[in-house]
């Protein structure tokens, strides 16, 4: 052992894990935002990939260049030819693509690749540049929008990828090519989404990702840019696929290359202020777009924001903002004291998601009998295990159901169930089947500030809300508070299951942009569109030892 790594071996301990998570995340958030599963030929090749890259399951697909003509070759047959195609000059990997093909590989890709490294004093993501790719027919013909993006490889892989195809690699060493930036022309209203994490992180169901969602319905062009990679420790596979989004990491995004993009300013979207997404809102602003500063926490709270909340940067954006709406009367207060003014807008549900009946997963155990049930997150100072513990040791007859990312919890007892993460797209089936919709957190100036999105869920699903007394839920039918969770869940088991068609009619996301649009000072963009389509592969979970990032 050197002395540098004796040393780490002592300090690290010292560090939360919560921090080096989030460190190292928005260190390499490019590392972790795209995953899709790798096969190489030959256990020769095999054995050095995976030695060069310990985490073959997270590599980033790094820029190609757009080629001015077509493709040199593209074969599109009927139900039993595969589609290929291949950059100019690439034309002798066809073969090689088209041999990978099969043996449960949707997506064969030759590609040249750099495995992680340094390079002088900074450090090297893991680059593919993509020569040529075979597509299995049915896959080809079932991913959307397939047809629309073939001015570049890397965008055919990005869609196939969303889709949750298994792809098949075949390395080559790595070819010095110049990457020349995406240059498709973006028409119409347009909008970017500066957000903390990525769509698919939190199930898929957080403010941003619903609010991008409800924005493609009104038929708008989405940038959805991120701060961090997924910090979940499981790996839902759910992507987002729509001709119209974009998903990008903030480290490498060209605020210039989106500008020459686009025929007319769009609008900006902030969620979290942290230097790195205010300086593209900025850089945006400037260029003669809308800035919206969209309020969800009170950032100033070590647990939310400490590790990259400026005071001075989050002022600035507030005084810069064209509009600033916020999630809960504490944040309207709050954005006040800034001097700033914030609409009032609280988060909502996903009405195509939870409008309908489902029957209950089988995840449930079928009659096990009656279900006191929580999702959401499961870390932070502000969850109150023990008040947890207590409403199970109170109802001992009931299931206690908890969905989430578990990274570790106190003892609790024997009637606390955990049934892991689950895509926002599975949740109606659980949450129905409950009796009360739990959130237990405790009652600090942080969660005062909260607009807990489960509580709008829980009602769109039938189920009566028991909550601690916050104040961004006083006054909601069918929410019921009280200081004590035990009585709170009485009170709840007592009263009938909330009006569904109602609490979607009220809390609907279709409702809350529609009050954005009016903060802006304009008419409400009517549904256009379906919207993007939501796919998933079978939950991964990654052990700690198989990661690149080990957060």
């Amino acid at each position: 052992m050197n002395v540098s790594t004796a040393v780490k071996k002592i300090i690290r301990p010292l560090i939360p894990d919560r921090v080096m998570a989030r460190v190292r995340l928005h260190q390499h958030s490019r590392l972790v935002r795209n995953n899709f599963d790798v096969f190489v030929e030959g256990p020769a090749v095999a054995k050095r990939w995976l030695a060069s890259t310990p985490d073959t399951y997270r590599v980033r697909l790094g820029s190609v260049p757009v080629a001015d003509v077509p493709y040199a070759t593209m074969i599109r047959g009927g139900s039993e030819l595969p589609v290929v195609l291949a950059r100019p000059g690439a034309e002798t990997e066809i073969a090689t693509a088209l041999g990978v093909l099969g043996a449960g590989v949707d997506v064969a890709v030759v590609a040249a690749c750099r495995p992680p490294g340094l390079v002088g004093r900074r450090r090297a993501e893991p680059l593919l540049i993509p020569k040529a790719v075979a597509i299995a027919p049915a896959t080809a013909g079932a991913v959307p929008g397939l047809a629309d993006v073939q001015g570049s490889l890397e965008a055919v892989i990005a869609r196939l990828r969303s889709a949750g195809a298994t792809f098949g690699l075949v390395p080559r060493p790595l070819q010095a090519e110049r990457p020349v930036p995406r240059g498709d022309r973006i028409v119409g209203d347009t909008w970017v989404v500066l957000a903390a994490v990525p769509m698919h992180d939190i199930g898929g169901g957080s403010r941003s990702a619903q609010l991008a969602l409800e924005l493609l319905r009104r038929g708008a062009n989405v940038v959805y840019v991120s701060l961090y990679g997924s910090q979940e420790s499981s790996d839902l596979g759910l992507r987002h696929i729509d001709p119209r989004l974009e998903q990008e990491g903030v480290i490498g995004f060209s605020v210039n290359g989106l500008i020459s993009r686009c025929a007319a300013p769009g609008t900006v979207l902030v969620e979290a202020p942290a230097p790195e997404l205010a300086s593209v809102a900025i850089a945006l602003g400037r260029a003669g777009w809308s800035i919206v500063y969209d309020v969800i926490d009170d950032w100033s709270d070590p647990a939310l924001g400490g590790e990259w909340h400026v005071e001075s940067v989050e002022r600035d954006l507030v005084g810069r903002a064209d509009a600033i709406v916020a999630s809960a009367p504490d944040l309207v207060a709050r954005v006040a004291a800034m001097g700033g003014h914030a609409s009032l807008i609280p988060n909502g549900v996903n009405s195509a998601v939870f409008g309908g009946d489902e029957p209950a997963p089988s995840g449930l155990g079928g009659d096990a009998g009656p279900i006191i049930g929580y999702h959401g997150s499961l870390y932070g100072a502000w969850f109150d295990w023990q008040g947890l513990a207590r409403v199970a040791r109170a109802f001992p007859e009931m299931r206690l159901v908890v969905i989430g990312d578990d990274k570790g919890h106190p003892e609790l007892p024997g009637n606390v169930e955990f049934l892991g993460l689950k895509p926002q797209g599975a949740l109606p089936g659980y949450l129905q089947a409950m009796s009360v919709g739990l959130i237990p957190f405790l009652v600090t100036p942080a969660t005062h500030g909260v607009s807990p999105l489960k509580a709008y869920e829980y009602l769109a699903s039938g189920v009566p809300v028991a909550a601690p007394p916050l104040r961004a839920l006083a006054g909601l039918d069918g929410v019921y508070l009280d200081d004590d969770l035990v009585a709170a869940v009485r009170a709840a088991l007592r009263a009938p299951r909330p009006d569904r068609q109602q609490a979607l009619l009220e809390h609907g996301w279709e409702r809350r942009l529609d009050d954005l649009y009016r903060a802006l000072g304009r008419e409400p963009a009517p549904v256009v569109r379906r919207g993007a389509l939501v796919v998933a592969r079978p939950v991964a979970h990654h052990p700690r030892r198989q990661r690149l990032i080990r957060s």
